[in-house]
């Protein structure tokens, strides 16, 4: 069997001219950055079972409000087999969003409040709750 030179040259090349190639491509969009210069607070209006109001403070890193994120918060409680509680908010004035919010039950609660600015940014971060039962 003999190999000819030639082809060994037109597939090295053509094998070359593909990674050149795939080394080229973009990706679709980057991924938003986890970690965002932000001051959130949280504070329930009551701490007892039932409907509530959440209301959601953001900051800059420079303490100035911020009014056009997307707010969402997801109560867990600290045992499994409970469904979460929900809620999604999106126009804050002065930096304060008020949310309404549900305690399905009593005990020890975490709440996981979600910001994502308009350029996509976003970062979360957890509040512990424990609520009396009515």
């Amino acid at each position: 069997m003999r190999i000819n030179m030639s082809t060994v040259s037109r597939l090295l090349g053509l094998i070359l001219i593909g990674a050149a190639l795939s080394g080229c491509r973009t990706s679709a969009q980057p991924t938003p950055t986890a970690t965002v210069g932000l001051k959130i607070t949280l504070e329930a209006a009551s701490l007892k079972t039932g409907p509530t109001t959440l209301m959601i403070t953001v900051l800059d890193a420079e303490g100035k409000p911020i009014n056009d994120a997307q707010i969402e918060a997801r109560g867990d409680m600290s045992h499994a087999g409970m469904a979460p509680s929900l809620g999604r908010v999106e126009k804050g004035i002065e930096g304060r969003y008020s949310m309404a919010f549900q305690w399905t039950m009593g005990g020890d609660w975490v709440v996981t409040v979600t910001v994502t600015l308009t350029d996509g940014r976003s970062t979360s971060q957890q509040f512990p709750f424990t609520i009396q039962s009515q």
